[in-house]
């Protein structure tokens, strides 16, 4: 519990000094910039919802023949222990490979992401957590209007600190294992296939739970 509150408050510090860097050319101000910017992180709101995204539906006859089957978004959430275990290592180790040993920020990725995005004056390389991959695609998901989702998606470092904020959010709130079965449930996975559990129907005409290592691969080299 305490090495975790630790990433947490590294987290946002870190935040700050981020911000600190990119908003002043001058070096000396760094430190109060970095320090401000600190505050103002902390200040940002964190609540959002967390609630699961919509599902298709499926219309039964009385003797329990389909009827039919309607959605906006095709996906049928599944647990954690309903997805092969080498379909959540693939994601993993794609995604996010230091997923279990760092808080909702790899200091290490960012900061190479930082470099590279301050070089080129935008945003060309992401650092993000798969936990700040899960909030990006719960933000999108439950955005009110294409003007929220396009800001869900923009490519500035606004909406990345806006991210980290609600990734500090979302893991003091839950473990590791119920992101990872939150992204696997929103993740796009091309095709018209949200979730992993329509990814691997759609695909490959079999459950989650019957991924083979091949199979998992591919899907998670297709999540956006």
């Amino acid at each position: 519990m305490i090495v975790k509150l630790l990433r947490l408050l590294g987290a946002a510090a870190f935040a700050g000094v981020l911000v600190g860097l990119l908003a002043l050319p001058g070096v000396g101000s760094v430190g109060m910039a970095a320090r401000d910017a600190s505050d103002n992180f902390q200040n940002m709101p964190d609540d959002f919802s967390l609630s699961p995204p919509p599902e298709r539906s499926t219309v039964y006859s009385a003797d329990g023949q389909v009827l039919a089957v309607f959605y906006e978004h095709n996906r049928e959430s599944v647990s954690l222990n309903q997805i092969a275990p080498v379909m959540q290592k693939a994601v993993v180790a794609i995604e996010d490979d230091r997923f279990y040993d760092h808080g909702p920020l790899d200091f290490k990725g960012s900061f190479r992401a930082l470099v590279t995005n301050a070089q080129d004056g935008g945003i060309k390389q992401g650092g993000s957590t798969l936990t700040q991959q899960y909030v990006k695609n719960l933000l999108v998901e439950n955005a009110k209007d294409d003007k929220e989702a396009q800001a869900a998606k923009a490519p500035n470092f606004g909406r990345k600190l806006r991210e980290l904020r609600y990734a500090v959010n979302v893991e003091k709130q839950l473990t590791k294992q119920q992101i990872l079965e939150g992204y696997l449930n929103i993740a796009y996975f091309g095709s018209g296939a949200y979730g992993v559990q329509a990814a691997s129907q759609y695909y490959f005409s079999k459950n989650a739970s019957e991924l083979t290592l091949s199979e998992a691969a591919l899907l998670a080299g297709v999540t956006n």
